[in-house]
């Protein structure tokens, strides 16, 4: 019996004694090896959103372009009816933006979250499924419905304000034992977690502390990575807070400037007026705080045009870096921005899951990394989603030979012209 196959039955024994210990050993090894089948290397635990991009009126309602709109607000608790066209028209956001990359780039991808017993919920696994995405993981809460969010495209083609009624993702608990069952059984390499610390309930109850508990009990059981990342609340800065006690124990955290520009100020953080000081002053804080132990962290702070990252190695040592972006685009060439930082970061994490013993040991290439996480975003939000990775046969070897090599001398801002580079490996570089 493998040392993997003890800690899963030791596990699943702790977790749930009134069912598994009256299984014997045999028994117990027979039927974990009857959901090897749904082991994955990535797991995206997310809130499971609904996108539909036709548009809804909500009247009084005054959000900026590009906003989130925040459960605490009147028009959240009644969400209209979809319509037959908003049916049609729905996108799968959330984890959705995060596991479509990863399953395109032929990682075996799986994920995890609560959703309603409503159509809505029924059409999120059924998508998942179509794209090779292991729904297993998803739980059905009865009493809850499945988060939607209107997410309609402006007349000018920017992303218009997002209007999110959200009710079953904001309860998912890393504690319940319905999902740590179905995290023993899906064995992941890496988990990513994200939108942490907005909701208040479900893993940010006890100001995150139910969150990170859920963290150390995954690294513990099943050894795997993990990385935590937020989202960009723009009326409730407070709610980051709750991000504190899971930046203690994750392996990987990743933000946004924009979300830098409000965490900062939050936390109390010294800094000078401008983003650069500030993605400074903010990386300082985490090398200060968290990089510590025996144990690779890395943190990136990302926006379009370039990426800064702090690295630390298990010998105490730490590195900082800024990348790049070689796949920057404008806007006239993006069809929708949504999903961007979720497909950066699961290209990160197909890359770091292809050089796992390098990550753990300190010694990841990490401007490689950052600029495959830029190549995999810039398929995803200017080529119609996972349609680009189809197109220009956008495997992992193959977008991973683009980004080995040095900056391709084309100019990318044609998703055309990023098509004849991935086609034509070494050829149109330096």
């Amino acid at each position: 019996m493998t040392v993997q196959r003890v800690k899963q039955i030791t596990a699943l024994t702790e977790l749930i004694p009134e069912k598994y210990l009256n299984y014997d050993s045999k028994n117990l090894v027979e039927l974990l090896g009857s959901f090897d089948k749904q082991q994955v290397d990535f797991l995206s635990i997310a809130v499971l959103v609904d996108d539909v991009k036709e548009p809804v009126t909500i009247p009084g309602l005054e959000i900026k372009e590009g906003d989130l709109a925040v459960p605490q607000e009147p028009f959240i608790k009644i969400r209209p009816i979809l319509t037959i066209e908003q049916l049609a028209s729905v996108e799968y956001g959330g984890g959705g933006n995060v596991v479509l990359p990863a399953a395109a780039l032929g990682v075996k991808t799986g994920i995890m979250g609560y959703v309603g017993e409503d159509i809505e919920g029924g059409l999120f696994i059924g998508a998942m499924k179509s794209h090779s995405v292991n729904p297993f993981g998803v739980v059905i809460n009865k009493g809850y419905r499945t988060d939607v969010c209107f997410a309609p495209m402006a007349d000018t083609g920017e992303r218009a304000p997002l209007k999110f009624f959200e009710d079953a993702g904001k309860y998912f608990d890393p504690n319940d034992a319905r999902v740590k069952e179905r995290l023993i059984f899906l064995n992941p390499k890496i988990v990513q977690i994200s939108y942490s610390g907005l909701f208040e309930k479900g893993a940010d109850l006890d100001g995150g502390k139910r969150l990170a508990d859920g963290i150390r009990w995954i690294k513990k059981n099943l050894e795997s990575l993990v990385m935590v990342d937020t989202h960009t609340y723009s009326k409730e800065p407070s709610r980051y807070d709750c991000l504190k006690p899971s930046l203690e124990v994750a392996d990987m955290f990743v933000c946004s400037d924009k979300e830098v520009e409000l965490i900062v100020p939050q936390y109390g953080i010294k800094s000078k007026q401008g983003i650069k000081e500030q993605k400074q002053a903010f990386l300082s804080y985490l090398k200060k705080n968290y990089c510590k132990g025996n144990e690779a962290r890395l943190y990136a702070v990302t926006s379009p045009e370039k990426t800064a990252v702090l690295y630390y190695n298990p010998n105490g040592t730490t590195e900082q870096i800024e990348v790049e972006n070689w796949f920057f685009t404008t806007k006239e060439h993006i069809v929708d921005a949504t999903g961007a930082g979720d497909s950066w970061r699961a290209g990160l994490n197909a890359y770091i899951l292809n050089h796992l013993e390098a990550f753990k040991s300190g010694s990841l290439n990490i401007k490689e990394a950052a600029q495959f996480a830029n190549l995999t975003a810039r398929l995803y939000i200017s080529g119609k989603g996972i349609e680009a990775f189809k197109h220009c046969n956008g495997t992992y070897d193959r977008l991973l030979r683009v980004v080995s090599g040095n900056k391709p001398e084309k100019d990318l801002s044609d998703l055309r012209e990023v098509y004849g580079v991935i086609l034509n490996v070494g050829m149109n570089c330096k």
